[in-house]
């Protein structure tokens, strides 16, 4: 479990721990994931926080041919639809996190369920 604005770095540690003991999955997936996650635990903490701590959790299965990995935290609900997430204007600046995560994923995936949001992460595949 990951808390509040230390949560990112502690994803990125934990991602780190599994690159380790999975060096069969290619640097390529590791950064793209490395983006993904960072992006969309850092709209957890800056946008479903409500101005207090978010508990985030993390699930990271490796297969054979690809990652998925599942982030669940108890934030408020996400308003933006990640299947709909574009890039903005390049002078904005906001705005790319989900749209960057989207475009290094095979599937990005959002769905509130009770009091909890839920993403699925899915790399692209490496066989």
């Amino acid at each position: 479990m990951f808390i509040g604005r230390q949560a990112l770095a502690d994803v990125h540690a934990a991602l780190e721990d599994c690159w380790k003991s999975n060096s069969q999955v290619p640097e390529r997936v590791r950064i793209e994931l490395d983006i993904a996650v960072g992006e969309i635990v850092a709209n957890i903490v800056e946008h479903a926080s409500r101005g207090e701590t978010v508990l985030v959790q993390m699930s990271i299965e490796v297969l054979s041919d690809q990652i998925n990995i599942d982030l669940t935290d108890d934030g408020i609900e996400c308003e933006v639809n990640p299947d709909r997430a574009h890039m903005p204007d390049e002078l904005a600046h906001r705005g790319r996190g989900i749209a960057m995560a989207r475009a290094v994923l095979s599937r990005l995936s959002y769905q509130r369920s009770g009091a909890q949001n839920h993403w699925r992460l899915a790399s692209r595949s490496f066989a």
